[in-house]
């Protein structure tokens, strides 16, 4: 590859104009697709995160034994995801894998929490159909937290 980048760079030179500004427009584009692709797979991260988190709860309460790979296969994956995108927005203060994945794990618990008191039969896909709802039971369990910029300061504190 760097022989190949060294030969691009020694023709640049000899380029028009008209040939530098295609050559621009292209490593631009380049760049656009490589920034989208690393988006990507910043949120495939995350919605396998908050997956893996959703199964480890669910089996440590003895409730369902869910796996990564069926979830993922579920209907409302692509949903899932996008919904993921708009949690790790959210909780964009909270710093280091560790702590996004003690996050999403508070986030859950109190999700669920808050589905049984609304009586909702409660399973791994319930879960993931309401991820959106992280940003909501967080905020009523620990009010002004995220308007601080301090979320990730609740990991701790239950």
């Amino acid at each position: 590859m760097p022989a190949l980048l060294d030969e691009v760079l020694s023709r640049l030179p000899k380029l028009s104009t008209a040939e530098l500004e295609e050559v621009r427009k292209r490593l631009l584009l380049l760049k656009t697709v490589d920034q989208a692709a690393g988006q990507v797979a910043a949120i495939d991260q995350s919605a396998t995160m908050a997956l893996e988190v959703i199964a480890g709860f669910l089996t440590d309460r003895g409730l369902e034994h869910a796996s990564v790979p069926a979830l993922r296969k579920a209907t409302q994956y692509q949903s899932f995801t996008e919904k993921v995108r708009r949690v790790v927005s959210y909780m964009a203060s909270v710093e280091g894998l560790t702590a996004r994945r003690a996050f999403f794990r508070l986030g859950v618990e109190l999700l669920y929490d808050d589905l049984c008191r609304m009586e909702v039969a409660v399973s791994a896909r319930t879960l993931m159909s309401h991820i959106h709802r992280l940003p909501a039971v967080i905020n009523k369990s620990f009010p002004g937290y995220a308007q601080a910029g301090h979320l990730g300061k609740i990991i701790g504190k239950r």
